[in-house]
């Protein structure tokens, strides 16, 4: 069967804005550092009198995670390389060994029982601790784990989509800290937590009793709309206990977008576009 002459307009339209996304990554990769102007940038590309060409090749690359846009008169615009991601990332505080092995079992039991018990419709669950700092903001941006979830209601017009955000914490780590990096998670997230790790927490004990920073961990939480969960076995979801539920705020939609784009591989990203169709 033959494209009709709409058809054909949609596939040229798409296939061009792809050759021009292509050109501006070019471009870019070939400045020093891999930054520009944006008049530099748009020079150099020869769309001096095309700026509508240049300001939707940029948005694209903005919108994929492959570039951040910067000051300077005019604005500015820097490609993210998996090089530069790696050495931000090698400058910032590194999670102690204790911590990262917390990972895994409790990646495991969020997909297996927690978020099933939230009755999300599809979700994917990942470690984003190790993805590098380059494209989410430095220290405090890289969630431990992550959630993309979707859930369809009966009544209402359209889907609901969270990005849940889960700070882990061994129990050598029982403070506010990890109630502040949470926090900070609240730029791209619907909902975040902070889960500690507390193997000795006997059922007699209150957590106000046996952790000095209870007191101050729950107070701040509950004042920023932090989830906090406590769990005795990290790998069994029958220990875990949520003292206090996360609320949900509505993230920048811009910095939610850019979260998803590099922290979540290409294979991913394209299931999640399949959600929203």
């Amino acid at each position: 069967m033959n494209d009709t002459p709409e058809q054909a307009d949609s596939d040229q339209t798409t296939s061009s804005a792809s050759d021009d996304l292509q050109l501006f990554v070019s471009a870019l990769s070939k400045m020093d550092g891999g930054k520009s102007g944006n008049k530099s940038l748009r020079d150099a590309l020869g769309w001096a009198d095309e700026q509508d060409r240049y300001w939707k090749a940029h948005g694209r690359a903005l919108d994929q995670g492959l570039v951040v846009s910067g000051r300077g008169k005019g604005g500015s615009v820097q490609l993210v390389t998996a090089e530069e991601s790696n050495s931000r990332a090698d400058d910032e505080p590194q999670a102690p060994q204790g911590e990262r092995a917390l990972y895994d079992p409790a990646k495991d039991v969020i997909e297996r029982s927690w978020a099933k018990s939230e009755n999300y419709d599809e979700i994917i669950v990942e470690v984003t601790a190790l993805r590098g700092s380059a494209a989410t903001g430095g220290k405090w941006t890289r969630p431990d784990i992550s959630i993309l979830a979707s859930k369809a209601y009966p009544y209402l017009p359209h889907r609901s989509f969270d990005i849940v955000t889960f700070e882990v914490k061994p129990e050598n780590q029982v403070n506010v800290e990890g109630v502040f990096e949470a926090l900070s998670h609240q730029q791209f997230a619907s909902r975040s937590y902070c889960l500690f790790h507390v193997p000795d927490l006997a059922a007699s004990e209150s957590f106000h009793e046996k952790y000095k920073d209870a007191q101050r961990i729950l107070s701040t939480a509950r004042k920023h709309g932090i989830g906090i969960i406590l769990s005795t076995d990290i790998s069994d979801f029958e220990t875990w206990d949520e003292i206090l539920n996360a609320e949900r705020v509505t993230p920048d939609p811009e910095q939610a977008n850019r979260f998803i784009a590099t922290s979540f591989s290409q294979d991913i990203r394209d299931k999640i576009i399949k959600w929203h169709k």
